[in-house]
């Protein structure tokens, strides 16, 4: 199973399936404003051709498969999913067909957070 979402979401398959699509052809990889044009997060390198990078492309996919998980909920990720031509697993123990994981949170989850002190919004 880890070896299967490694596969999935590896940043060479996003990338190759953004291109089948033509989606990297509306990303625009210029800075908005001239005055940032040369400023850049430690770190970050800028590829001596200017060209857009695997990595960009396949970080726009995976923003795009959260805003159709924000505006569409589960069937908007399947439909986006599935247009891009990636197939996801639709059986588990918390699928996509409906179940909601157990409403009370798991005993060793609570005393996890009785330890750090902290109570997760989603556990």
């Amino acid at each position: 199973l880890s070896m299967m979402r490694t596969r999935l979401v590896a940043n060479e398959v996003l990338f190759r399936k953004a291109v089948s699509r033509d989606l990297h052809r509306y990303i625009l990889h210029t800075p908005f404003d001239q005055q940032q044009k040369n400023w850049m997060p430690p770190g970050f390198e800028v590829p001596a051709t200017g060209a857009m990078s695997a990595k960009v492309v396949a970080d726009v996919v995976e923003a795009l498969i959260a805003v159709y998980f924000l505006g569409g909920g589960w069937s908007g990720v399947l439909g986006f999913a599935d247009w891009l031509g990636i197939t996801l697993a639709t059986s588990g123990p918390y699928t996509l067909n409906g179940k909601s994981p157990p409403e009370e949170i798991p005993e060793g989850l609570v005393g996890l957070q009785q330890r750090l002190g902290y109570s997760f919004k989603n556990p």
